[in-house]
């Protein structure tokens, strides 16, 4: 698994997920900080996600994420 980009936040980190699971890249999510929850709500703390995936999809997953969040 080889990181491909650090996101803010949970919700980013889900999201990202998903969206990469739909196109059958496994997806492998890394806190860098703490993270506490409270009533399902996320708050970051810290140095936000990374996100992982198998390096040979990596260049995929990376264009996958760029339509979706923008350049890393």
């Amino acid at each position: 698994m080889v990181k491909i980009r650090n996101v803010a936040d949970q919700f980013n980190a889900e999201w990202a997920k998903e969206i990469l699971e739909k196109d059958n890249i496994p997806v492998m999510l890394k806190s860098l900080g703490t993270v506490s929850t409270h009533g399902g709500n996320f708050l970051q703390m810290g140095y936000g996600i990374d996100l992982y995936v198998p390096e040979e999809l990596a260049e995929q997953a990376e264009q996958i994420l760029k339509v979706h969040f923008g350049g890393s």
